[in-house]
């Protein structure tokens, strides 16, 4: 099932004038989602996906593949712009996009680092060697 569906989805994406990188992301993160499908329920099926399938890849990722919350969401924006075109091509009849409510991962911003001791004496002794007192 795997290769001829992302197939013609990375053709759509060269259609909408993507981005080599990401075509490339895309169909990569589609590619590892069907394998996990596949390795978990022994069939990846389009049509039977379910909101509940997301939620558990999500949550392998976090905790099996320790992904980071970028990776989680954009693997889940790839998954979403495939779903996306699932339902606009008529492989999923009838059915909403699987992603739809799937809750993304916070990023938290670490905040501004501090510089280790050892960077500030080699900085200091740099100013008072070639600075001026201003410096």
């Amino acid at each position: 099932m795997g290769d001829d569906v992302i197939t013609s989805f990375r053709e759509e994406l060269l259609r909408q004038d993507k981005s080599p990188a990401t075509v490339r992301n895309y169909t990569n993160d589609v590619d590892l989602f069907i394998r996990w499908m596949t390795g978990t329920y022994g069939e990846m099926n389009v049509g039977k996906v379910v909101q509940r399938d997301i939620i558990e890849y999500r949550s392998y990722l976090l905790t099996n593949q320790n992904a980071g919350a970028a990776t989680v969401n954009r693997r889940l924006a790839s998954l979403s712009k495939f779903f996306d075109y699932c339902i606009a091509t008529k492989r999923m009849k009838g059915k909403e996009n699987p992603t739809e409510g799937v809750k993304t991962i916070s990023i938290t911003d670490p905040g501004p680092r501090s510089i280790d001791t050892a960077s500030l004496r080699r900085l200091l002794r740099e100013v008072h060697v070639h600075g001026s007192k201003r410096d």
